[in-house]
């Protein structure tokens, strides 16, 4: 195990430790142990370390898995998206869905190349997943936004049929778009129906 890698684990056995006993009845709860600037300084670091193995990748999702609140390492990812690209994007076959949305997320900031790792996104079995997926995706303006924006306009989810008038959006069909409006503007969620007279504003 390299020293990145032992440092990591043993901020996080101090975490968990500590998370035994911590009041857990705020969000963001997780951040309050003592030594979070440190763990989060030292999971920043492993992250842009190149040839990670299995056991780095596994310790930097416990580490974003317990920062989703403030998104610490997604920031930290942020900042060094090329030096962090390859963890980034490994992690988003995470087991942990607090860890696969955040990457969803971040990934984007790369325009194109994001976008293969996004269009599994598409196919995330947690539904919260696969809507950041999809805002993200938008970001990207992938050149089959209109097909996309078509297969998640009738999703059972309505927040994933909101995100998808973010394809919409993108999209360079005033067709796709005239529909969309003319479909989400009836939605039985008052949410979506708001989302769909906005774009039919813009």
């Amino acid at each position: 195990m390299k020293q990145a890698s032992r440092r990591l684990a043993v901020e996080l056995e101090a975490w968990e430790l500590w998370a035994r006993q911590a009041p857990k009845d705020e969000d963001g709860w997780q951040s309050g142990f003592p030594g979070w600037s440190q763990l989060v300084r030292v999971a920043c670091a492993l992250m842009r370390q190149p040839s990670l193995d299995e056991g780095d990748l596994d310790l930097l999702a416990k580490a974003w898995e317990i920062s989703e609140e403030g998104e610490d390492l997604a920031d930290c990812a942020r900042e060094h998206l090329a030096e962090s690209w390859d963890a980034i994007t490994r992690l988003a076959s995470s087991s942990r869905e607090r860890v696969r949305w955040q990457v969803y997320d971040v990934v984007a900031a790369a325009g194109k190349p994001a976008q293969e790792v996004l269009r599994r996104g598409l196919e995330d079995p947690d539904p919260y997943c696969r809507r950041r997926a999809i805002l993200s995706i938008a970001r990207t303006h992938p050149a089959d936004s209109e097909e996309i924006a078509r297969r998640f306009l009738s999703d059972g989810d309505p927040y994933i049929r909101q995100a998808a008038l973010e394809l919409v959006e993108v999209s360079d069909s005033r067709a796709l778009r005239e529909q969309a409006i003319d479909l989400l503007k009836e939605d039985p969620v008052e949410h979506v129906r708001r989302a769909a007279e906005r774009l039919a504003r813009w």
